[in-house]
């Protein structure tokens, strides 16, 4: 099945009405994943705003020279399957002193969800963080609205997440950078499923990037820092 333009624009509306397990929403992603298949084959221009300026495992492996070297002051986190399990009240080993050691070298902290108020202000007391929930991500007017809580410009934030086709690509979209993270858990569902092998294209992209550069900087001397997803 072909989609045009406009219908591809009314798969959003979709998504919210009816959620990520309707009928339309899953046809969708299956055709989007063999589009994105030609594309990554194509080498066409639109993969810049998939591809992440940084992946890491965990979202506690990002390092301040990390965000020196992106020059990035400000970060936008994700909740679940990135600061905890999905629908978990606590937040992964290690978030809380991560989120200090943000907290007492500048780094401005906020919470942006795409879950539900409660969930989301809930998690958000337990970090003393400010947050914004059913946050659309992608789309880019809450992030931006967000961005403006921090009084900093959006080329200095990051969105961090775990998902390519919400975080990172609504992250570029609002002219930000964004830190892909490694999922938590495993999801179970046909929708999430579909999006993840989506994703793995994208994954092995910034790979094949990264090695590039890694041999680029061997032959010209230069240290690179942080580790690898």
């Amino acid at each position: 099945m072909r989609y045009s333009c406009m219908q591809k624009r009314a798969v959003m509306p979709a998504f919210f009405m009816f959620g990520p397990e309707s009928d339309l929403f899953t046809d969708f992603l299956l055709h989007l994943n063999e589009e994105i298949r030609i594309l990554l084959h194509k080498e066409v221009s639109v993969m810049p705003k998939l591809i992440p300026e940084l992946m890491r495992k965990r979202v506690t492996q990002i390092t301040l020279e990390d965000l020196r070297a992106l020059s990035v002051k400000g970060l936008l986190l994700d909740v679940d399957n990135t600061l905890a399990s999905h629908g978990h009240p606590d937040p992964l080993d290690g978030v809380i002193e991560w989120l200090a050691l943000m907290r007492k070298n500048g780094i401005a902290l906020l919470l942006i969800s795409n879950n539900r108020e409660k969930r989301v202000r809930d998690f958000a007391a337990r970090l003393h963080l400010p947050f914004v929930a059913n946050a659309c991500k992608p789309l880019p007017f809450r992030i931006r609205q967000a961005a403006k809580r921090m009084n900093l410009p959006v080329s200095a934030i990051a969105v961090v997440g775990d998902q390519v086709y919400t975080d990172v690509l609504g992250g570029h979209g609002a002219g930000m950078k964004a830190i892909l993270v490694e999922r938590v858990d495993e999801a179970e569902s046909l929708s999430f499923r579909i999006r993840r092998r989506m994703e793995e294209k994208v994954v092995q992209k910034y790979q094949e990037q990264e090695k590039t550069e890694n041999r680029r900087d061997d032959r010209d001397g230069t240290v690179r820092t942080g580790g690898k997803l």
